[in-house]
C-alpha cells in the first residue's frame, strides 16, 4: 500500500510541475502578444536546419523567463532529484 500512494504522490507531483510550467508559458505568451496570437507568416520547413531567435524578438523579456524558469527548478526539479519533500 506504501508503494501504491508514493506512486500516486510522484504522480501529482510531476502533473502539478506540468501544470505549473503550462500556466507559465501561457501566461508569458499572452503578456508578449496582448493575447493575441500573431498568424504565421509563410510555410516553414527546416530543412537546412532549424531557426533561431531570441526571446526579445518573440516579445519575451528574457531575465522574467529566466527568473521563472530557475524557481520552478529550484522549487521543484531540485527537490524531485534530492528525493527531497515538496513545499507547495
Amino acid at each position: 500500500m506504501g508503494s501504491l500512494t508514493h506512486s500516486i504522490q510522484t504522480t501529482l507531483r510531476w502533473l502539478t510541475t506540468l501544470a505549473l510550467l503550462a500556466i507559465l508559458a501561457a501566461a508569458l505568451a499572452d503578456c508578449s502578444t496582448g493575447g493575441v496570437v500573431p498568424k504565421p507568416s509563410g510555410e516553414y520547413w527546416p530543412t537546412e536546419g532549424w531557426r533561431s531567435t531570441t526571446p526579445e524578438a518573440e516579445g519575451f523579456d528574457s531575465a522574467k523567463l529566466a527568473e521563472g524558469l530557475l524557481a520552478i527548478k529550484e522549487r521543484y526539479v531540485e527537490d524531485e532529484l534530492d528525493g527531497g519533500v515538496w513545499h507547495v
